[in-house]
């Protein structure tokens, strides 16, 4: 990916931060629509951070921030981006040379450390949401 489409993705991540607000909507019976806009970009997203995900890491990370409720579970999963976080955790059990999308200046070591720690990260933070949504 170039520089260019990692800038997008981080601006269209920091847009998704805030979630779909349908609770501003929910009188105009377009809730069902957004939440599958929602979905489909947080789904292209996931699919083009995840060519590079050492570049893109942050804007992964935040995804993981987005304040879903219980209804947008389903974006949650459609989106893959628990299926990456999982993938990336596992970046430590690369062979030695696998790619890892690393950024430029940094060694592959510590690209795939630092990838590894910030998708555990955000999984936990996924996690715990879960939890929170099945306790309440």
């Amino acid at each position: 990916l170039g520089s260019t489409v990692e800038h997008i993705l981080a601006c269209v991540g920091g847009v998704l931060q805030n979630g779909p607000h349908v609770t501003d909507i929910s009188c105009s019976g377009n809730v069902p629509h957004v939440r599958n806009v929602f979905a489909d970009v947080m789904h292209a997203v996931v699919e083009l951070a995840s060519i590079q995900p050492a570049a893109c890491i942050n804007t992964i990370a935040l995804l993981s921030i987005v304040p879903y409720t219980r209804k947008e579970e389903a974006c949650l999963v459609r989106s893959g981006l628990v299926k990456l976080l999982d993938e990336l955790c596992s970046l430590s059990n690369l062979p030695q040379g696998a790619s890892s999308g690393e950024i430029e200046g940094e060694e592959e070591g510590e690209a795939v450390q630092r990838v590894t720690a910030l998708a555990w990260a955000a999984f936990q933070v996924l996690a715990d949401r879960c939890v929170f949504w099945e306790t309440r």
